[in-house]
């Protein structure tokens, strides 16, 4: 139990059971290994008890671990937000896509819920050390209050929370990009792409939101896809070759299949109902960014009662299932008994759900 060592705290987090990434794990209070080390390390269970919400009620907050034996290659700071924004990715866009489908949904929306805390203990369990680009220092920790964020509520995740053929895909390419010497082009580009795609979940703003917040957001969408699609070297990305990405995404249903949305001014192409999305997103990005007059009627979608802003999280996902080859690749095997032909078919089914759920979301463009 021991050979697990705090690095960052999340007080936004009301974690239901712990998320394992390798040789890291975002693991809330009540985990074993939390435990053991509350038991050893009498500072950190004072650090862990010490924090609050707005109104004074504790909480528990979720720690990112990372095992004893991890390489000084994935102890650096990249590496460790890497894994934070792959769980991030695996929660969001599958909890707005169940939110544009349900209205209500209680799992996070917004990426401020996973915020890493300033300070932290430092390895010896003496000290608090805190450190942003705008500060460092060093304080004790029986003067510490911790507290979560004013700017949300604390959100609970649980198991089913999780888009988790998404977050075992990218657990197999972080460990490409940062726990060996293999690591591509593709690799960087989509962990780039991720840390984007972080910032772009953000909230607008806290009380005073505006359009041009939103505007803003749908700017970093549109990079994050770039990024993604980004051929390196000298080349560079284009909307055709998000639009392409998109285009062969594994789809579920008909109408994210079918090409019958013309894209382009000049020169059209018949594009699917992703890549139509795709480009009324980058459509605005360039109003907002070249500085073209906008309003809220450039954000409204014109066959559903939502904001184009909202789609762009289920729609990255889509671009995720596609860079990844994320379908169910096991033929049902009907030579089994009953028994194993029906379990085959349950776990297809449970791989496929948050892929459903996405493109649900997304048929909802058009009404």
């Amino acid at each position: 139990m021991s050979d697990w060592q705090p690095i960052f705290v999340l007080p936004n987090i009301a974690l239901e059971e712990t998320i394992e990434f390798g040789p890291a794990i975002l693991a809330s209070s009540g985990d074993a290994r939390v435990k053991a080390l509350s038991k050893s390390q009498p500072s950190f269970r004072a650090f862990s008890k010490s924090f609050r919400d707005n109104f004074r009620q504790k909480i528990d907050p979720a720690f990112l671990l990372i095992h004893s034996t991890s390489g000084d290659n994935i102890r650096n700071v990249e590496p460790l937000a890497s894994i934070r924004d792959a769980i991030a990715a695996s929660i969001i866009p599958y909890s707005r896509a169940l939110t544009i489908k349900r209205a209500h949904h209680s799992a996070p929306l917004f990426a401020n819920t996973f915020e890493f805390y300033p300070w932290m203990l430092d390895k010896e369990y003496k000290y608090l050390i805190g450190s942003t680009p705008a500060f460092l220092g060093m304080h004790s920790v029986d003067a510490f209050q911790g507290q979560s964020s004013a700017v949300l509520f604390r959100t609970s995740i649980r198991q089913d929370s999780i888009d988790n053929p998404l977050l075992a895909a990218l657990l197999t390419r972080w460990k490409s990009r940062y726990d060996s010497n293999r690591s591509t082009w593709q690799d960087r580009a989509l962990f780039r792409s991720l840390n984007m795609a972080l910032h772009a979940s953000m909230l607008p703003a806290a009380g005073e939101t505006n359009l041009y917040d939103v505007g803003r957001l749908i700017s970093l969408w549109v990079s994050a896809f770039e990024i993604l699609v980004h051929p390196g070297g000298n080349n560079r990305a284009d909307r055709d070759k998000v639009c392409d990405l998109l285009d062969g995404a594994p789809s579920e249903f008909r109408k994210l299949k079918e090409k019958t949305y013309p894209i382009g001014v000049q020169k059209t192409t018949l594009r699917t109902l992703s890549s139509h999305v795709y480009a009324s997103l980058l459509n605005q990005r360039n109003n907002f960014l070249h500085g073209n007059p906008v309003d809220m009627s450039n954000l409204k979608v014109a066959g559903a009662a939502k904001s184009l802003f909202e789609y762009a999280a289920s729609l990255y996902r889509m671009a995720l299932a596609a860079f990844l080859e994320l379908k169910w690749q096991q033929p049902l095997d009907t030579s089994l008994d009953a028994k194993s032909v029906a379990i085959q078919i349950c776990e297809e089914i449970e791989f496929l759900k948050p892929q459903r759920a996405i493109e649900e979301a997304l048929i909802t463009f058009i009404g």
